[in-house]
């Protein structure tokens, strides 16, 4: 209900089930509308005219897209494409017009107007459009709406579907063009782009293209069948086949696929062409191969067939003299070839061909084949070698060859050749060092040597660790022939020929060998050197350039210090001379300490570095008198001299030891005479 009092009412088509009304049947729609007024009930009835339909006067037929109904599949491209579709008036009135618009997609390419169209009749709307179709599925809708002359507007619509695919091309080869009853044929393909696809052999018969044989193509698109030639009618000389290989595209459309050229392929009347053979010859080239290896088997069939024959190549067993099959091969024009492995054990044997016939027995001469048996390389190498080490390896043939052999020898980690060298093998036997191996891991020696034209390899493992050693302590000083105790470790743990030099420059004055335990750990004890210095102790590896290096510094340790006051009674305050000897003479300056006590405590009242066993040391005596102990003390040591009294008094007299009272003496004599002959002289 609007404001102003207005109800507003829409009616839609109607449409009903089964009816037994004309196609179009004009009828009136009663709407009751009720409401309420307080307690009121209010009704009022409202007539529509309408008209009912049975069904839909118009029909259209498929949607034809470039002539085909309904599905069309195309590569991609640029093109036209024409839609079309009948529009058909089943009915019995007339339709006074139609719009029909057409979509590919939700794209609208053309919009068709039909003004007339009579009961029975029928008339084509065709639209064209020229575009760039990339891959993928395109839905075509065609909407068709239509008056009747009732004032009824109705739709119609039909769709279709465009399917695009990226060109693909399919190729089939056959290994035989001709064949006789029996033989096998293998077929090969490719489909490009390559891709894992479905492929399918089919055969004609007739006008029909019937399937033979179904795979699956692998990531680079190749595909192979195997066909066996089926049996002819014996009044016949020969049967032609034709073959192709087929790729749908779609599961959407059946017929959207992409076909291969054709082949054919001609099979032959076994009995006719066995009833031309004459000759059948074999020859092996070489005739001396090793075992396990290739040789050259040639068959030819005289005279010349347009036709590929199998050929057995059989062997006698000399233990049980019976044939055996060796391997089969196809000769093809009159000539063939194949190189068969030779899976014998080594010895010699009798050989021939033979074509497989139930009419008759065709086969050639026997032929010797001599199988050797393959020297084996031997390679010797340490399994664990220390990072930074030359590699040592051996090679070695077995059974041992005489002549002298080229070859070479690579190194490699992870398929990288780390390094590779030629070998020479004199009477099978050859020596190589890989220098300076740094690459960490587990390395592979590949050796391969040139015998007959066959290349024997072998090849083998070893361990590249990378070891680390250390030695404490790293610097030491110790006192001449003094025990040193050093301590070694070597990483990974295990057990390690080990080494220890005492060395002064490049001459070792010691060397100890000796094994670490289990867990890489040494306790090695060694005795300084005689004589003062400065040593490298070095801790090497055994068979590696490892090895770890600790300063020595020799030195001679002071034995024994005197002590002498040089005057034992001093002033307060006056100079006081000591003489000091230590015992050896040092071979690097020493501090000396010259203490004194005071109640009870001693103090230092002088240093000195002495440089000689002997030297003269003064320092200034207490400003108050008294007995005092004076010893000199070697710096940084227990090594003490013996003790001392010094006295000090106010007196102005200064008693002087005995020796320096003559010095005096003389001293005085000497300046009276050269005062007196100085005066002389005047």
């Amino acid at each position: 209900m609007t404001a102003a009092g207005y109800l507003h009412l829409v009616v839609s088509n109607l449409y009903f089930g089964k009816t037994e009304l004309e196609p179009t049947y004009p009828y009136k729609l009663t709407v009751v509308i009720e409401g309420f007024r307080g307690n009121k009930v209010f009704r009022h009835p409202i007539e529509f005219p309408v008209t009912i339909s049975a069904g839909r006067t118009l029909v259209l037929s498929d949607v034809l897209i470039n002539g085909e109904p309904n599905y069309y599949f195309m590569f991609e491209s640029i093109g036209s494409i024409n839609l079309s579709v009948i529009l058909k008036n089943q009915g019995f009135r007339v339709i006074e017009w139609a719009i029909v618009d057409f979509y590919i997609g939700k794209e609208l390419i053309g919009r068709r107007y039909v003004e007339l169209l009579l009961p029975g009749g029928a008339t084509a709307v065709n639209v064209s459009t020229f575009r760039y179709l990339t891959p993928g599925i395109y839905n075509i809708n065609v909407f068709v709406r239509y008056k009747l002359p009732e004032g009824v507007e109705d739709y119609v619509n039909a769709s279709g579907i465009i399917e695009v695919f990226r060109g693909v091309k399919v190729t089939l080869s056959s290994d035989k063009t001709s064949v006789i009853e029996g033989s096998n044929v293998l077929f090969e393909g490719k489909v490009v782009p390559g891709n894992k696809s479905f492929v399918i052999l089919e055969r004609l018969f007739g006008k029909s293209w019937i399937t033979i044989d179904v795979t699956v193509s692998d990531v680079y698109g190749v595909f192979r069948f195997e066909w066996v030639a089926e049996s002819i009618d014996p009044s016949l000389s020969y049967v032609e086949n034709v073959f192709r290989a087929r790729v749908p595209l779609s599961a959407v459309g059946s017929n959207a696929s992409a076909s291969s050229n054709i082949i054919s392929l001609t099979v032959y009347n076994a009995r006719r062409v066995s009833d031309f053979i004459s000759d059948l010859t074999l020859s092996i080239e070489p005739d001396r191969v090793f075992e396990g290896h290739n040789t050259t088997f040639k068959v030819r069939i005289t005279p010349t067939l347009p036709v590929c024959v199998p050929v057995k190549i059989t062997y006698l067993d000399p233990s049980i003299y019976v044939w055996f099959e060796l391997g089969s091969m196809y000769v093809c024009g009159g000539e063939g070839n194949a190189a068969l492995s030779v899976k014998l054990s080594p010895g010699k044997y009798s050989v021939k061909a033979v074509i497989p016939s139930p009419y008759r027995v065709i086969e050639s001469l026997p032929k010797p084949l001599n199988v050797l048996d393959i020297p084996k390389i031997l390679i010797y190498n340490p399994n664990t070698l220390v990072y930074g080490s030359d590699l040592p390896v051996t090679v070695k043939l077995s059974p041992p060859i005489t002549e002298s052999l080229k070859g070479l020898a690579y190194l490699i980690k992870d398929s990288e050749t780390i390094s590779n060298t030629s070998i020479t093998l004199s009477g099978g036997t050859a020596d190589v060092i890989f220098r300076n191996v740094t690459r960490e891991g587990t390395l592979t020696i590949s050796t391969c040597v040139n015998f007959s034209g066959l290349s024997i390899c072998n090849h083998s493992k070893v361990d590249v660790i990378k070891l680390s050693l250390s030695i404490s302590p790293t610097s030491s000083t110790v006192d001449v022939n003094s025990p040193v105790r050093y301590t070694i470790n070597v990483l990974p743990p295990s057990k390690y020929d080990l080494e220890l030099s005492v060395l002064t420059g490049t001459e070792a004055v010691f060397m100890r060998r000796f094994t670490s335990d289990e867990y890489g750990r040494a306790l090695i004890d060694v005795t300084s050197p005689s004589k003062p210095g400065s040593y490298v102790v070095k801790a090497s590896i055994l068979g590696t350039p490892v090895s770890a290096s600790a300063k020595l510094d020799v030195i001679e340790f002071i034995k024994s210090i005197t002590f002498e006051l040089l005057n034992k009674s001093v002033r307060a305050s006056e100079r006081v001379y000591v003489r000091v000897n230590i015992n050896p003479t040092p071979t690097t300056p020493q501090q000396i300490v010259i203490s004194l006590q005071r109640g009870g405590i001693w103090d230092s009242v002088a240093y000195h570095m002495m440089t000689s066993s002997s030297a003269t040391i003064s320092f200034t005596a207490p400003s108050i008198e008294g007995a005092y102990k004076v010893k000199a003390v070697v710096a940084g040591s227990n090594i003490e001299s013996n003790v001392e009294t010094l006295t000090v008094t106010t007196a102005a007299t200064t008693l002087l030891p005995t020796e320096y009272l003559y010095i005096i003496i003389a001293s005085a004599a000497v300046g009276s005479i050269l005062l007196y002959l100085r005066g002389r002289r005047r």
